[in-house]
Formats: C-alpha cells, structure tokens, sequence
C-alpha cells in the first residue's frame, strides 16, 4: 500500500466534496487549532445488518485478518475473490485491505473522517460519475492505478485496482475496478453485532 496516506487524503476529500447521495450522517466536530478554517468532523457509520455480513467471504480470510477486521471502526467492506491473502490494517477512524494477487493488487481504503474547509464548494457533477452501490462515486486513473471513491453509510472509501503489467486487460479501463466496487462483500467490524467492542 504504497500511496496509502495520498489515497487516505483522497478519500477524506471526497467525502468532503460531497460526491454522496445519501443524508448527512451525524459528525463529531474535532477542533485544529493550527490550521485555521478547517473542521475535522468524524461520522458515526451507520452498519448494515447482520444478516447482509459475507460469512463465506470472512471465513476464506486469515485468523489474522478476520482479527483485524474485528477492530474496524468502519464497515469492512472486501473484494469477494482471494480474501485468503488480505493484508489488513486498522485504526482509530480507518480500515485498509490489500489483496495482492493474480497479477494485480486490489486495494480498499476506508475512513469516517472528513476534512471541511471554510469556503470550499461543494463539487459539481463530473463526467468521472458513476452510480454504485447506491450512491455516486467518482472514478479516477493516476499512473496507470485505477481507483474509484464514494461515500457509504457515512463512510469515505475508495477501492483502487494495479495491474503489474501495462498490458493486462483488467487496467485496460474502468470497467474491473467498478466491477470490483459494486460487488463488494461486507465481512465485519466492531460495530457489527458480536464484533470487538
């Protein structure tokens, strides 16, 4: 996870620009004394259903992984091929997958922490619009890395897709990482019933 921290900022930008559908979910206001027009706001996730968590896509996971994915604080949310080498990372306000393999990695990063600026507006629709699971993501290339970003359940998250090869069709263009997006499992997190606490 190479371009973690630029990929985490580019998550928390769309979850600032405002690129989802769905109601403002309820935030947390944290003060930065140091950087003056800037509100770090942190939303309580709203969690799917027990019933909608992917038990086969949990139980492929390592012991390691599934343990991490227990201390999520965000819906953990994994392409449903090859979770059997997920390399998985969490924190405070954020949760992050790599699934190498294959001849690509696929990535997903999460957070529930939004950065808003005094004056920014708000964007606009793009021709890089997508609908997906619901809301509007914005899909994006950045050296040959496909990525698309949306906001779910109070939710940041972007999915990124590298191929190794210049010449794998999977890059070619959006079609996979979207592909990947949409179909995305929910394998748990502490907000889940019985998750960590």
């Amino acid at each position: 996870m190479r371009h973690s921290k630029i990929l985490l900022c580019g998550i928390l930008a769309a979850a600032t620009l405002g690129c989802q559908s769905e109601p403002e979910p309820k935030r947390a206001v944290v003060d930065v004394p140091k950087v003056p027009g800037v509100q770090v706001k942190v939303a309580t996730p709203q969690w799917p259903a027990a019933t909608s968590l992917d038990t086969k896509a949990q139980a492929r996971m390592t012991t390691a992984a599934q343990a991490k994915v227990a201390t999520s604080p965000v819906p953990a949310l994994m392409p449903r091929f090859r979770t059997e080498s997920a390399i998985v990372t969490t924190g405070e306000h954020f949760y992050a997958a790599s699934i190498p393999g294959d001849g690509i990695t696929v990535s997903v990063h999460a957070s529930r922490v939004a950065y808003e600026y005094a004056g920014l507006p708000k964007a606009v629709p793009s021709q890089a619009d997508r609908s997906l699971r619901g809301v509007i993501g914005r899909v994006g290339r950045n050296e040959g890395i496909w990525s698309v970003a949306w906001v779910e359940g109070g939710v940041a998250y972007e999915l990124e897709v590298e191929c190794g090869t210049s010449v794998d069709t999977r890059c070619a263009d959006e079609s996979f990482t979207l592909h990947l997006a949409r179909d995305l499992a929910f394998v748990g997190g502490k907000g889940l019933k019985g998750g960590a606490k």
